[in-house]
């Protein structure tokens, strides 16, 4: 990590992050005693979110002007579906119809406030929204991994997606970007980058906590 991305990380590290490590639902992850519905509402919820989030990501990828950098996103973008393909056949057994499967008030803030993000701040704040998504989830998939006692955990293929070196080195590809516009930023677009970076972290706890409450909309 640069020092932008460690400043990033260390303002979530003891709030946010250690909150999100605590919530029901991914220690009962952890353990495999997740009640299926609530793993089936998560992954159904993710579904849609992804399909937002690839949009960003390809919308992210047009506006970068380095031609790896850009491609690099554009290759996300399809991978995020991809892999959300993947876990989802996986734990197709488990998922009942979809049909008229709409977004959950914690989905639709979160996607919602990362196509605002998109449409008024500049492009490094726009990074810098997207960058909790990938890395909370490698440090939750890492931190179940090393603490769990595995025995059948029927989450098990959730766990190693987000816990491999395939998913780290992604990781640590969007961390190489965030830092390069970083270092490119003034004083105000960086304080700017560390607000969107808490904001996203605070959503990715609210998606987790929503899916363990099986969130609904109160009209």
């Amino acid at each position: 990590m640069s020092e932008f991305s460690e400043l990033a990380w260390n303002e979530i590290n003891n709030s946010i992050y250690e909150d999100i490590k605590e919530l029901n639902f991914v220690k009962e992850l952890s353990d495999g005693t997740l009640a299926k519905d609530k793993f089936e509402f998560y992954i159904k919820q993710d579904k849609l979110y992804l399909i937002e989030f690839a949009k960003v990501l390809s919308m992210i990828s047009a506006k970068l002007n380095n031609i790896e950098d850009s491609s690099k996103f554009l290759m996300y973008a399809k991978d995020m579906m991809d892999v959300e393909r993947e876990l989802h056949n996986g734990f197709i057994n488990l998922f009942e119809n979809e049909e008229d499967l709409k977004a959950s008030p914690s989905c639709l803030l979160y996607t919602g406030y990362l196509h605002s993000i998109l449409n008024t701040a500049p492009l490094c704040v726009i990074v810098a929204s997207v960058v909790p998504c990938f890395w909370i989830y490698q440090e939750i998939g890492k931190h179940i991994l090393n603490t769990q006692n595995k025995n059948n955990n029927i989450y098990q293929e959730w766990i190693n997606t987000y816990a491999s070196e395939d998913y780290e080195d992604v990781v640590k590809d969007i961390l190489t970007i965030l830092d390069k516009l970083a270092d490119k930023a003034n004083k105000v677009e960086k304080e700017e980058m560390i607000e969107a970076f808490k904001k996203a972290s605070s959503l990715e706890w609210m998606f987790w906590d929503s899916a363990y409450k099986l969130e609904e909309w109160p009209i």
